[in-house]
């Protein structure tokens, strides 16, 4: 794998401030430091591989869920097999979002007047923000599923929170970068 084009002081010192605009910084500037020679002091361009990283962290959680599903479940009984479930299904639903979140990211960058860019400033938003909300669904609807320390299998259930924490998390950083975009 070809390792990506080194970054300048100034892209760095741009990838740091506006992961600064974040809730977690650190993550922030961790993820996307390999693409910041890309930014060329963009916002549009550090939120579009900030969503990327965002929905590539969802379709991994994703089929983590699959995997677990396929395996058997939780092997801690219905309620957290019927979680498990629902969180396949809703996190299905939270990716459905990521090629339109692109490509309103990518209008963006295009001329066009602002009105369209006010919609599709909104849209990439909306994709996220329905992102983000299954993924804090699925560790509701996991946590709710029973007693949290349930069973010789605690460790997959902490497992799947722990995940589903990480593209909440992912998806936030996002957020704050789509939403920091001066139209």
């Amino acid at each position: 794998m070809a390792m990506p084009p080194s970054s300048s002081s100034a892209d760095e010192a741009f990838l740091r401030a506006r992961c600064a605009t974040t809730k977690n910084a650190t993550t922030c500037y961790k993820a996307l430091l390999p693409f910041a020679s890309s930014f060329n002091g963009s916002q549009v361009r550090i939120s579009f591989a900030a969503t990327a990283v965002a929905f590539d962290q969802l379709r991994g959680f994703l089929a983590e869920l699959r995997q677990l599903q396929a395996a058997g479940g939780t092997g801690t009984g219905r309620p957290r097999d019927q979680a498990l479930s629902g969180c396949v299904v809703v996190m299905v639903d939270g990716g459905d979002g990521e090629e339109e979140a692109l490509s309103c990211l990518h209008w963006l960058e295009s001329p066009g007047s602002n009105k369209e860019r006010a919609s599709a400033f909104f849209w990439a938003r909306q994709h996220l923000s329905t992102a983000g909300s299954c993924s804090e669904g699925c560790i509701r609807n996991f946590v709710e599923a029973g007693n949290p320390t349930f069973s010789s299998n605690v460790g997959k259930k902490k497992k799947i929170v722990a995940m589903a924490t990480t593209v909440d998390q992912y998806v936030d950083i996002a957020l704050y970068l789509v939403v920091g975009i001066k139209l």
